[in-house]
């Protein structure tokens, strides 16, 4: 009889520490289809120095403190296309766009100084 609860005890032991490690990743997974950025980045193909940068809640326009030289993007919002734009003020025509959970690279590079955040 022991032996049996013995068993019993480590074996709810295993599955708490299971359900945990569990519940742990699926957290994590969750936070990473939330995230609510534009990255953009200096190399082709998501590589080099990176700017990362915050999607609005509405459709917007986002100044960027400093210009960045862009070769490559990655657009983690689900709702808004990134348009990048070289005026601060996102005015004038956009030089790119980065559709919704998409990743981008292009032929030159855009000196990205504002992101127009619009639905499609």
């Amino acid at each position: 009889m022991r032996k049996t609860s013995r068993l019993l005890a480590s074996a709810l032991l295993v599955a708490g520490v299971l359900a945990g490690t569990t519940g742990a990743a699926n957290a994590n997974a969750t936070d990473l289809n939330t995230q609510r950025n534009l990255d953009l980045w200096s190399e082709h193909h998501q590589r080099g120095g990176s700017l990362s940068v915050p999607v609005p809640e509405e459709e917007a326009c986002v100044p960027l403190d400093t210009p960045f030289n862009a070769l490559s993007a990655r657009n983690h919002s689900g709702r808004f296309a990134a348009e990048l734009y070289t005026s601060a003020d996102c005015s004038g025509n956009f030089e790119e766009t980065v559709r919704r959970h998409s990743r981008a690279s292009f032929r030159h590079p855009v000196e990205v100084a504002s992101v127009q955040f619009v639905e499609p």
